[in-house]
């Protein structure tokens, strides 16, 4: 019987949670305000949005060989479901 493996919630929610504060904060105000030096700050805030992106999407490898798991973000929020296997190495992995 295979072993079930872990992985973490907060890798797939914390890109969510930066982009809504983003929206709020610099999106918004960015097209509302409409002047010029907040399209700077809108600009220089995308990096550490990105940043924050990428590093949360490195952190979603199975745990078994170290593939990443593309559809991990699909399927616990869109279908609400909490286990996924590894395309890979058929691994049974769990979103705690």
């Amino acid at each position: 019987m295979d072993e079930i493996r872990y992985i973490d919630r907060k890798w797939i929610l914390i890109p969510g949670i930066v982009l809504v504060v983003w929206l709020i904060f610099f999106f918004l105000p960015t097209f509302l305000i409409n002047k010029p030096w907040t399209l700077v700050i809108f600009l220089i805030s995308l990096f550490p949005v990105y940043g924050c992106i990428l590093y949360c999407r490195t952190k979603l490898n199975c745990p078994a060989c170290g593939a990443p798991l593309y559809a991990v973000n699909y399927r616990y929020v869109v279908e609400h479901k909490r286990e996924i296997y590894c395309a890979e190495c058929g691994q049974k992995i769990q979103v705690r």
